[in-house]
């Protein structure tokens, strides 16, 4: 098609404006002998009190229409402007991508009588166009502009193939396209993910317009159970030129980055596909706020016996809660042993210390344990807090000979400059361990391992 410039200059469409003159009757002589004075309204006195643009409305055709070559049709429209002037009318065969020149400064008078041809009824050889528009520009006498288009697209159909033997027409089948849709995950259940297909089917089709659809993996995938297989054979209904197809996504709790998987079309009949996939993405609404966890019980200085069961409590701040992990230090927390691990998340669990968590040195009480909880809330995240303070533990379990229980001795290396006479005094420092007994605990363990008390405390 030849394109042509849509532009026209201001002034050369004025010039079809027709502007009155007006007799000002000058006071004076007599009637018959009245002098008479005639004032001319220039275009630039309309211009310069005249900005408004025209209200432009194009009635006919207004979306699903069926025009065909060498038939006339009557385009209507309306234009609200105080000074009409002229109007331009355009044709698109590509739902309004580009625009062909019906006609150029036609009288505003709101109707023309055009004849599609074969230029304007073809995008692909000889196949019918189902995605025309009409836009009408509206000029007024001031220079001021307004348009319009139909609202959806109507066909022009033209009988015009006639191919050579073993050259068929070229595919003249409707255009379907499929829209990329984004959808918000939720913590449980299922969201529906609705993609919509367009077609570019006429009006009046005679043909049943039909296309296969299947779900395929992307970073969201069906092993991790992020959404549910669908596929089927979707049938545009008559005279649509849209449809929809609706995709379960699995909800969860677990804090993970934004997925998508695909939707395949394949196999169209009475159609191309001018998409053949669309991507469905999953935006990640879940909780990424780890729980807030205070330990209270223990929280430092208590002493716990084996086969003595202690209560140990905790807090847990967070809106979805789940299970806590429970671990035990025997070293003030340079290495931790399993308590329990995936209990609930309730604030408590009941706890004896064995012989195993009782000691370091065989049988030696231990005097620098930590509790450690462990919270993950559904949506996977963790928070932690261990007691302020070493608690001990003590059990009996010894069988003479007593193991060495013994306060620890250490000493230091030191580095000490010569001099160059006289004496240098090198200076070490011996550290003792001394644990913090009271009587009671010494008392319990000489009865259970029938032994004096220095032989506890060296």
């Amino acid at each position: 098609m030849t394109r042509y410039p849509v532009a026209i200059s201001r002034r050369a469409r004025v010039v079809s404006c027709v502007l009155a003159t007006l007799a000002v009757t000058v006071g004076g002589p007599p009637r018959e002998s009245l002098a008479t004075e005639r004032t001319t309204i220039s275009i630039n006195d309309i211009a310069a009190t005249d900005t408004a643009p025209p209200v432009v409305q194009v009635l006919i055709p207004n979306g699903r229409e069926i025009f065909y070559c060498g038939t006339p049709v009557k385009i209507l429209w309306s234009t609200l402007a105080s000074n009409p002037c002229t109007v331009d009318i355009y044709l698109s065969p590509d739902y309004g991508t580009n625009y062909d020149v019906i006609e150029l400064g036609t009288p505003d008078d709101g109707s023309f009588f055009w004849t599609p041809q074969l230029s304007t009824s073809t995008t692909d050889g000889c196949c019918p166009v189902f995605s025309a528009m009409i836009k009408i520009v509206a000029h007024d006498c001031a220079g001021n502009v307004g348009e319009d288009t139909n609202d959806t697209p109507f066909s022009v159909l033209c009988i015009i193939c006639d191919p050579s033997p073993g050259h068929p027409p070229p595919p003249c089948d409707p255009k379907i396209t499929i829209d990329d849709v984004a959808i918000t995950e939720g913590d449980s259940g299922k969201t529906l993910a609705t993609l919509k297909l367009l077609s570019t089917i006429p009006t009046a089709s005679p043909f049943e317009t039909t296309v296969q659809y299947s779900t395929a993996d992307g970073t969201a995938t069906l092993a991790n159970d992020d959404y549910q297989a669908t596929s089927g054979v979707l049938t545009f209904a008559d005279n649509a030129v849209s449809a929809t197809i609706t995709i379960p996504v699995n909800g969860d709790f677990t804090n993970e980055p934004d997925e998508s998987f695909l939707v395949r079309l394949l196999n169209p009949t009475n159609a191309v596909l001018r998409d053949s996939q669309a991507v469905v993405m999953i935006d990640n609404d879940d909780d990424t706020t780890p729980p807030i966890v205070q330990l209270l019980i223990p929280n430092g200085g208590e002493t716990f016996f084996c086969t003595t069961p202690v209560k140990l409590l905790w807090n847990t701040m967070d809106s979805n809660p789940c299970t806590v992990d429970l671990y035990v230090s025997l070293d003030y927390g340079a290495s931790y042993d399993v308590i329990v691990l995936g209990t609930p998340g309730d604030g408590s669990f009941i706890w004896t210390p064995n012989g195993s968590q009782g000691t370091n040195d065989d049988c030696c009480p231990v005097f620098s344990a930590m509790i450690k909880v462990v919270a993950h809330d559904c949506a996977g995240n963790t928070g932690q807090d261990t007691n302020d303070n070493p608690i001990s533990i003590f059990c009996g379990i010894c069988d003479p000979p007593f193991p060495h229980c013994d306060r620890k001795i250490a000493i230091d290396d030191v580095k000490a400059t010569e001099g160059n006479s006289g004496k240098t005094i090198a200076t070490l420092s011996l550290h003792l361990s001394v644990q913090s007994i009271s009587r009671a605990q010494v008392k319990r363990c000489v009865n259970d391992l029938r032994r004096r008390p220095s032989d506890w405390i060296g």
